[in-house]
C-alpha cells in the first residue's frame, strides 16, 4: 500500500503556549491536509532543553532545539515531498536555501517580516516613510531609526548593535531566502504586489489562507433596532491596529449609544484604561482570546465589525472570520484589508481618519435605527478547507 504523501510544515516557534495567527493558521492548514490523507506535520524551535513531541489538534507537533547543528531538523524533514516553511528566518537565516538543494520548498509569506524588522511596516518616525528599496544605506538607517525605541527590550538586539549594518545584513539574507525557495506564496494581491515592489524580480503566487470551518455558518442575530450599536473588533488591540482610532470614533458618533466589544488580546500595556479615557460615553465589552466556538455567538450579538488598522496588513484574518460569519465589515485602506471588503467604497475609511471613522458609524447607527441591515455582504473568504485542497494538487 501506498505511504501518505508526507509534508512538512516549518515555524519559528513551536505552537505551544501562546499561539499566534501564523502558529493556528499552521495547524489548521495541517489538519486540513491531514483530513485528505495527506502525512501532514509541524516543527518548531525550542529553547535547549525543551524538546518535544506532541499531537495539537490532531496535528504532529515537534519542537526542537534552535541551535546551529540542524542535523536533528534535516533528520525529520528527510522523505518530505514538500517543506513548507512559515516564517523565513525560522531556526536561521540560512534555513530555506539550505533545504532547498534537497527538498521541495514554498515559502509563506504572511507579512513584511523580509523587508521590515517590526514585520508589518508600522508607522516610521515623523516626517518620514517606510524605505522604497532594501538596498541603500539611507533605507536602512530609516529603518534603524524605526526599530531603535524597541532595542531596549528586544533579546535580540543589544542596544550596543551597529543597527543600521545589522539591518543591512538582515535583508540580504531575506532576499536570499525568497529567492532560494521554489514557490512564494502571499495571502493577498496587495501584499504580492508590495513584496515585488521591495524584492524586485520574485514571483509571487497568491493563496488565500481561509478561515477556519466553524466560520463559514453566517450567524443570524436578532438585534432590536432601537437598541445601542455593537460594534465588534476583533484579533489583535492596540493603536496601530486602530483600536483607540476606533474608540475615539465611537465616542464621536454614538454617545451613550454603542458598545464596543473586543474579543482577543491587547498587545499594548495599558490599552483598556487608555479607551476608556477616549471614549467615556462608550460601553466597553472584553472578551479577551478566543477560538471559533467563543467568537460565533459574540458575533451574533453584534452589529457590525471593524478593523481600521494603520499597518499594511497582508491579510486581514480577523475582518475574513467576521465578514464570513456575515457581519458587515469596516476597514482601512491600509494593505490588503480592502480585498476583505472586495473594495466596497462605503466599507473603506482612510487609516487613521477619526473624523471618517466617526462619519461612516453614525450611518451605521443610522441605518440600524430603520432597520437598513447591509449582513452578508462582505462574506466572500474561503474556507481552510478549500485553501489545503488547492495546495494539495501541487506535486
Amino acid at each position: 500500500m501506498k505511504s501518505p504523501r508526507r509534508i512538512a510544515l516549518v515555524l519559528r516557534e513551536a505552537p505551544v503556549g501562546l499561539i499566534g495567527g501564523v502558529e493556528r493558521f499552521t495547524l489548521s492548514l495541517a489538519g486540513a491536509w491531514r483530513s485528505l490523507g495527506l502525512d501532514a506535520f509541524v516543527v518548531g524551535a525550542v529553547s535547549a532543553d525543551q524538546a518535544l513531541s506532541t499531537v495539537l489538534d490532531k496535528v504532529p507537533v515537534h519542537g526542537l532545539p534552535a541551535t546551529e547543528d540542524l542535523a536533528p531538523l534535516r533528520a525529520l524533514l528527510a522523505g518530505c515531498e514538500r517543506v513548507v516553511v512559515q516564517q523565513w528566518d525560522a531556526f536561521t537565516p540560512e534555513l530555506v536555501p539550505l533545504l532547498a538543494t534537497e527538498q521541495r520548498v514554498q515559502l509563506w509569506l504572511h507579512d513584511h517580516s523580509t523587508n521590515c524588522a517590526r514585520s508589518f511596516r508600522h508607522a516610521p518616525p515623523a516626517g518620514e516613510a517606510c524605505p522604497r528599496t532594501l538596498h541603500s544605506a539611507m533605507s536602512h538607517a530609516v529603518c534603524a531609526r524605526c526599530v531603535r525605541p524597541l532595542v531596549p527590550n528586544h533579546p535580540d538586539l543589544p542596544a550596543a548593535l551597529d543597527l543600521p549594518a545589522a539591518l543591512a545584513q538582515r535583508a540580504v539574507q531575506a532576499d536570499k531566502a525568497l529567492r532560494g525557495a521554489h514557490t512564494l506564496l502571499a495571502p493577498s494581491r496587495s501584499h504580492a504586489h508590495a513584496l515585488q515592489q521591495l524584492h524586485t524580480g520574485i514571483a509571487v503566487r497568491v493563496v488565500e489562507p481561509g478561515v477556519a470551518r466553524e466560520y463559514c455558518v453566517p450567524v443570524a442575530p436578532a438585534l432590536a433596532n432601537d437598541a445601542p450599536l455593537r460594534v465588534l473588533h476583533s484579533g489583535n488591540h492596540s493603536s496601530e491596529k486602530g483600536t483607540c482610532d476606533l474608540a475615539a470614533a465611537l465616542q464621536l458618533a454614538a454617545p451613550h449609544q454603542a458598545t464596543l466589544v473586543l474579543a482577543g488580546r491587547a498587545t499594548e500595556q495599558g490599552l483598556l484604561e487608555r479607551l476608556r479615557l477616549l471614549a467615556p460615553a462608550i460601553a466597553l465589552e472584553v472578551h479577551g482570546p478566543y477560538e471559533p466556538h467563543t467568537l460565533v455567538p459574540i458575533a451574533a450579538s453584534c452589529d457590525l465589525a471593524v478593523f481600521p488598522s494603520r499597518l499594511e496588513e497582508s491579510y486581514g484574518l480577523a475582518a475574513a472570520e467576521c465578514g464570513r460569519l456575515g457581519l458587515e465589515l469596516v476597514v482601512s485602506d491600509r494593505g490588503a484589508l480592502p480585498e476583505r471588503v472586495q473594495h466596497d467604497p462605503a466599507a473603506i475609511v482612510p487609516s487613521g481618519d477619526v473624523a471618517a471613522l466617526a462619519e461612516r458609524l453614525r450611518l451605521a447607527v443610522t441605518h440600524k435605527r430603520r432597520g437598513q441591515t447591509r449582513r452578508g455582504v462582505h462574506s466572500r473568504a474561503r474556507s481552510i478547507e478549500d485553501t489545503a485542497l488547492e495546495l494539495s494538487r501541487d506535486s
